[in-house]
């Protein structure tokens, strides 16, 4: 349903809506495009976000764009959109040990996923 959330997300621009674009409207988009391969479209309102929307981007949104280009197949764009960010080497890691601390101490269970490669020969 990737047509539609671009579709919702036209609606919501129109002027006509009451709901404000937010960081997660961005994470839901960007997540929607990441999996229906719609990467040009992705690309296009990730970089429109902050400038037209007034939506700073955060980690969240730079993950569903590695995601992206990593279904895509385009694993060298993926790295050179990592390395362009500018972040320092540890961004993120005490957040996430934080959050590890915090599911540990809850007794919270992480139920399992899976991927998928596809490889294609010839």
């Amino acid at each position: 349903m990737g047509e539609k959330a671009m579709e919702l997300f036209k609606e919501m621009s129109s002027g006509n809506s009451v709901m404000e674009h937010n960081k997660s409207t961005f994470i839901s988009l960007l997540s929607a495009c990441s999996h229906f391969g719609l990467i040009n479209e992705g690309l296009s309102y990730y970089y429109q976000m902050e400038e037209k929307f007034g939506v700073k981007p955060v980690t969240e949104h730079r993950v569903c764009i590695v995601d992206m280009l990593g279904r895509a197949g385009k694993l060298k764009e993926a790295y050179e959109f990592i390395t362009g960010i500018g972040e320092p080497q540890k961004a993120g890691w005490d957040e996430a040990v934080r959050l590890r601390e915090m599911v540990e101490d809850n007794s919270l269970k992480k139920l399992p996923g899976y991927s998928v490669i596809d490889v294609s020969v010839g």
